[in-house]
């Protein structure tokens, strides 16, 4: 476990996972698991136990994203771009903020922008230049599943119903999150969302190739 500190700036290409090879399935298997199952007991549920499901969820959100800043801090490897305003740490705040208040228009954000681009992720791992034993791989992969989860969960269980009426006040939501993340990212010289540029190899990558920029 020599490697399992490294980050994405500092993982060696020679110990890179790929896209599919066994470490990839047997990840792709536990979140079909967790999906499945949490779903399917969530769906058992009553009202009360429901609550608690989703108390736990928030709990586990914010454990993730703690862990992940104390284990990098401890290991002298925290790096500005790992800072908590990133994709995957506005998704668990989101998850926190409606495991606690239970709001409908949290729970559309998450259902509608975070579940789709979760699962992506998960077929498509933006991360695969580190090890398959690393830190900061099983931290991406435990984040995004549980951005998965949590909101199929919800609907499944009928708890979230998705509604049209609140996409106007995400996109705004969305603007007023990503343009002063598009001026840190200038001025830090970050990649936050990748609003940058795409990472290599990954699915938005294509976008740039074909479309001019990644942000079409």
């Amino acid at each position: 476990m020599n490697h399992f500190f490294d980050t994405m700036e500092t993982a060696l290409p020679g110990l890179a996972m790929s896209r599919f090879c066994s470490a990839h399935l047997a990840w792709l298997v536990v979140a079909i698991a967790l999906l499945a199952g949490l779903t399917w007991l969530y769906c058992r549920l009553d009202a009360r136990r429901r609550d608690f499901l989703r108390i736990a969820l928030g709990i586990a959100a914010a454990g993730i994203g703690l862990t992940k800043q104390v284990c990098l801090f401890a290991a002298h490897v925290w790096h500005p771009a790992y800072l908590p305003v990133c994709f995957c740490s506005f998704g668990l705040l989101l998850v926190i903020l409606h495991a606690w208040k239970n709001s409908e228009f949290v729970g559309n954000i998450l259902y509608t922008v975070y579940l789709p681009l979760s699962l992506a992720a998960l077929i498509d791992p933006y991360w695969l230049v580190l090890p398959a034993k690393n830190f900061l791989c099983w931290y991406y992969f435990l984040s995004h599943i549980l951005l998965a989860v949590y909101p199929l969960m919800l609907v499944a269980g009928e708890t979230l119903r998705p509604r049209l009426h609140h996409a106007p006040r995400i996109a705004v939501l969305a603007l007023a999150v990503l343009v002063p993340l598009f001026a840190l990212d200038a001025t830090l010289d970050l990649n936050f969302f990748y609003l940058m540029s795409a990472p290599t190899g990954h699915f938005i990558d294509w976008f740039t190739h074909h479309c001019g920029s990644h942000l079409v």
